[in-house]
């Protein structure tokens, strides 16, 4: 999600943490995951997103690590 909390694809996470980005996502989309993607792996991506400190704020990952752990 962007500071402006629109919803983006995300390709790669860069071991700098940095994200390659594609496509922008509707919120009920993202919402609902990528097509295919078992919710096994969406946690995983999560749990890899969380540890690389993408977020910018620390309320921003709080909310992103309940999101995870919910999934």
């Amino acid at each position: 999600m962007s500071p402006d909390r629109r919803f983006f694809e995300v390709l790669t996470v860069n071991e700098n943490g940095s994200l390659d980005i594609g496509s922008e996502l509707t919120p009920e989309v993202a919402a609902k995951g990528r097509a295919g993607l078992p919710p096994e792996t969406r946690k995983e991506i999560g749990k890899n997103l969380l540890e690389k400190n993408v977020f910018k704020s620390n309320d921003t990952h709080e909310e992103a690590r309940e999101i995870v752990e919910n999934l």
